[in-house]
C-alpha cells in the first residue's frame, strides 16, 4: 500500500477511519477477512498492491488492516473479546476520525503501550514487523513468566 504523498506517520494510520466506517457499514462488526475485503474496496487498493507480500510471505495489506486494528482496539474503539470478530465499541461508533487525529491516536497508543512496559520500543514493530512477528514476540514473552 502507497502512502499517500500527503500524510505521514506509519502506512496503517490512514486505515483507521476506513475500517471504523466499514465496520458502521457492516452493521457494527465484521470478520478480519470481510472487513479487509471491504476496506481494500472502499479504498480502491489495485488487485498488485493487495497482492503484495510481507518478509513472512504474508499479504502486506492484511498486516496493515491488523496493525490498525490492534491500534484502534487499544484505544477502546474497537472489541476484540470475540474471537474472529471484530466490533465497534460505543466510543468507536462515535467516533471520526481525520488524518490529524489518526495520528494523535497512534501516538497515544504508543505512548500508553511504553509506559504500560507491554513494548520497549513500539516504533521498531512496524513497518519492517509482520503482526505475525509481534504475536510470536508477545507469546515469548508470555511463556518467559510463566511460573510453575
Amino acid at each position: 500500500m502507497a502512502k499517500p504523498k500527503d500524510s505521514s506517520g506509519p502506512e496503517f494510520v490512514r486505515l483507521f477511519a476506513p475500517m471504523l466506517d466499514t465496520l458502521r457499514d457492516l452493521g457494527n462488526s465484521g470478520r478480519p477477512k470481510e472487513v479487509s475485503a471491504k476496506i481494500a474496496e472502499r479504498l480502491n487498493v489495485p488487485a498488485t498492491e493487495l497482492d503484495r507480500v510481507n518478509k513472512n510471505g504474508l499479504s502486506r495489506f492484511d498486516n496493515q488492516v491488523a496493525w490498525a486494528r490492534f491500534y484502534l482496539a487499544h484505544d477502546g474503539l474497537i472489541d476484540t473479546s470475540r474471537r474472529g470478530v471484530w466490533t465497534l465499541t460505543e466510543a468507536g461508533r462515535q467516533t471520526r476520525l481525520d488524518h490529524q487525529s489518526a495520528l494523535i491516536l497512534s501516538q497515544r497508543v504508543q505512548r500508553k503501550l511504553k509506559d504500560a512496559g507491554t513494548v520497549t520500543d513500539i516504533t521498531s514493530l512496524h513497518p519492517r514487523v509482520s503482526w505475525g512477528d509481534v504475536q510470536s514476540r508477545r507469546s515469548r514473552n508470555i511463556s518467559r513468566h510463566k511460573h510453575f
